[in-house]
């Protein structure tokens, strides 16, 4: 468990928070237009 803050408010997550830089693990999102986006598109993009 991890304790974070959300708009100054400690609160505890359920598991732990990844350490930066970790591998995230593999996800299906869903657009507005209801097109199926995966992790892989993004590959090697950076987050900003």
């Amino acid at each position: 468990m991890a304790q974070i803050k959300l708009k100054g408010m400690p609160i505890n997550t359920i598991g732990d928070i990844p350490e930066v830089g970790a591998q995230a693990l593999s996800f299906t999102l869903t657009a507005n237009d209801l097109s199926d986006h995966t992790l892989a598109e993004y590959k090697d993009e950076k987050c900003s």
